[in-house]
């Protein structure tokens, strides 16, 4: 089996192979970098849906938390569906276990600021 050894450009988050002597490493899949929010008003909302809209969400980014004053996760669903500024989010927003979005099936913990 070839080495695992990889290489990152800074201006993307593409995984190239990189020759080692004579050999070619086999490339290694990128994993998603993981994210929280801190604050979940306009700007944070706002931040969370152009990363759903791009199609950033589990593949190139996965928000793993969002950090408010409160850690309502039905009242964040209720202010993501329904922004009466930037319209209606266009993906599927579910309620977990507690204090837990769900969205596009991925998992967000609501955190309690401090």
């Amino acid at each position: 089996a070839l080495p695992i050894c990889f290489s990152v450009s800074r201006s993307s988050l593409v995984v190239r192979p990189v020759l080692l002597g004579s050999r070619v490493c086999r490339p290694v899949i990128a994993m998603a970098t993981k994210i929280g929010i801190n604050g979940f008003g306009r700007i944070g909302r706002m931040v969370f849906q152009a990363i759903c809209d791009q199609g950033l969400l589990g593949s190139k980014l996965d928000v793993v938390g969002v950090v408010d004053m409160s850690t309502d996760a039905e009242y964040f669903a209720y202010q993501m569906k329904y922004d009466t500024v930037h319209g209606r989010f266009k993906h599927d927003v579910k309620i977990g276990a507690a204090d837990e979005l769900i969205v596009n099936g991925h998992k967000i913990k609501c955190i309690m600021a401090s």
